[in-house]
């Protein structure tokens, strides 16, 4: 587990995050992900027991809801800006989607992976769509314990009941890390209990 994360990669590490961002994109005929935090924690969650090194290359971290990946956001990022990736707000939040050419792209790769961790992808996407984000981070808290050190809800997440359609929609597009090292990023007091209130509404 990585306790920091940077934003340079080489082209390899690129096209491998790339590469699987598509693949989760493109599962269930490409139905959209709804917001960021949910994106990167699918992510992770396909990632971290099947693909070592797209794991390795994503270097997830513990942030402030769990495994981030500062390098994710990044390739996210670059491929909205390329008009690669679909990003459409709705329903109080944005949802992810490839565009038509991508997609054709996204089934090329598709081909070469095998059917059982496709099966499972599809799993994790079917899974969480339906979850609220206080229940997928409870999950992922109970499981890879490592990843709530940071978080800033943890305690809330795990310890509350919590009602699977209360659907909870936050987009963490302004934590990416303008600075290459993660630990020199830091909320105040203040930006803590404004995360806090929005995750909990």
């Amino acid at each position: 587990m990585n306790e920091k994360s940077t934003t340079e990669m080489t082209d390899e590490e690129a096209e491998l995050i790339d590469t699987w961002i598509y693949v989760l994109l493109a599962s269930n005929e490409n139905e959209p992900i709804r917001g960021r935090i949910r994106f990167i924690k699918e992510y992770f969650l396909m990632a971290i027991e099947d693909l070592p090194e797209v794991f390795s290359a994503a270097q997830f971290y513990p942030y402030h809801f769990g495994p981030y990946s500062t390098r994710l956001g990044v390739r996210m990022n670059a491929l909205k800006k390329d008009k690669k990736i679909i990003a459409v707000y709705k329903s109080k939040d944005w949802q992810y989607s490839l565009t038509p050419k991508e997609l054709d792209t996204a089934r090329e790769i598709m081909k070469r992976v095998d059917e059982k961790l496709l099966q499972k992808i599809s799993n994790i996407k079917s899974r969480n769509k339906g979850l609220s984000l206080k229940v997928l981070l409870r999950d992922i808290y109970q499981f890879y314990p490592e990843y709530a050190s940071r978080s800033i809800i943890a305690s809330d997440v795990l310890f509350e009941k919590v009602d699977p359609k209360d659907l909870i929609i936050v987009d963490d597009s302004d934590l990416v890390a303008k600075d290459s090292n993660i630990e020199n990023v830091k909320l105040t007091k203040k930006e803590a209990e404004k995360l806090k209130e929005l995750i909990n509404s």
